[in-house]
């Protein structure tokens, strides 16, 4: 059974999105793992900086049971291939998302919402 989950960052997300997400897995006894573009830390918009545990590139996709998407500005990342890549290959493992406020724009960019119903705020 897959014990990670997996909380994707990018610059101007809205990190207390994903915290509450991120602690509810933990107490699941869930492995918390967080991954940037460039897998610097981040540094949030409240000021609070949270450690980076891996890029988008040292992801594997195959070891997460959950991935969870914040909103914010998703223009940040709606090109960046190599997170639409980590996203569709989650996806093809099983993971199922947590995708908040505007965070589902970025499983339709990488073509994970074709044929089902979503909600999402922008």
């Amino acid at each position: 059974m897959k014990t990670k989950a997996l909380v994707i960052f990018y610059p101007q997300c809205i990190e207390f999105e994903a915290i509450l997400a991120a602690q509810v897995l933990h107490g699941e006894n869930l492995t918390i793992d967080v991954a940037t573009p460039e897998g610097a830390d981040y540094d949030g918009p409240s000021g609070i900086a949270l450690r980076a545990t891996h890029s988008y590139a040292d992801v594997h996709p195959d070891e997460y049971r959950v991935v969870i998407v914040p909103g914010g500005n998703t223009k940040a990342v709606l090109e960046n291939e190599t997170l639409m890549r980590v996203l569709k290959m989650a996806n093809d493992a099983g993971a199922p998302f947590g995708a908040i406020c505007a965070g589902p724009l970025l499983l339709a960019r990488a073509g994970l919402l074709k044929g089902r119903r979503f909600t999402h705020g922008s």
